[in-house]
């Protein structure tokens, strides 16, 4: 190795460890926010540091630095609780204390459902699957931020659930492919805030000559 190149090297692990990091979407379990091969620039530190903030994460002690839950609508990237190798994108509805519950297809936050409107349909030939023709939804928090949700069936597994109470020190995340997505509804179950390490807020497309960003909602 160059030894140049070494200085070089650190600064970027550091710049990636504490500052931004890259990401490539891998399922479509975020669309229609994030598509298959979207390339998304996450920051490592709005919500503070743990050992998942590091390389190899999963084999290190356990630790927090200046530590902080997500908001509510967040877009984050954590380390699966069951398999902390494994890295998940999902969007924060519920913080510790919450109530959360599907009913038709409807999110309910601490008893009231999350208001919704049917805007226009969602296509995409992105990624393994093509949708056509998909239900597309602006959901709103209680605070006013919205963004999308789309539904794939009026009778998916997760449109009806129990009642999730979020214990301390977790939240509940699900996809915004609300009929295709394993989250708190199902595998992920309730995700320790620890876990979360970067917060998603722009996506880079890059197409011919021209390099475009856009904010995450």
């Amino acid at each position: 190795m160059d030894p140049l190149s070494i200085p070089s090297a650190i600064l970027v692990l550091i710049f990636r460890t504490l500052l931004l990091q890259p990401f490539t979407v891998a399922s479509g379990a975020m669309l229609p926010t994030a598509e298959v091969g979207d390339y998304l620039i996450a920051s490592k530190y709005s919500y503070g540091y743990s050992q998942f903030s590091l390389p190899m994460g999963a084999y290190l002690p356990a630790f927090e630095v200046l530590k902080a839950p997500p908001k509510r609508g967040d877009v984050v990237f954590f380390a699966l609780p069951s398999d902390p190798s494994t890295t998940y994108i999902k969007r924060v509805i519920g913080l510790a204390g919450d109530r959360v519950q599907m009913i038709d297809g409807i999110t309910y936050l601490n008893g009231k459902p999350l208001p919704r409107k049917r805007v226009d349909d969602f296509n995409s030939d992105n990624g393994p699957d093509k949708y056509a023709d998909v239900p597309r939804y602006v959901e709103t928090m209680p605070d006013g931020r919205s963004y999308d949700v789309i539904e794939l069936s009026d009778s998916a597994e997760g449109d009806n659930t129990a009642v999730f109470t979020v214990p301390p020190g977790h939240c509940f995340v699900m996809g915004d492919n609300r009929d295709n997505s394993a989250d708190s509804r199902f595998t992920v179950g309730y995700l320790p805030y620890a876990n979360i390490f970067a917060k998603a807020f722009v996506i880079v497309d890059y197409s011919g000559n021209s390099l475009k960003t856009h904010a995450i909602k």
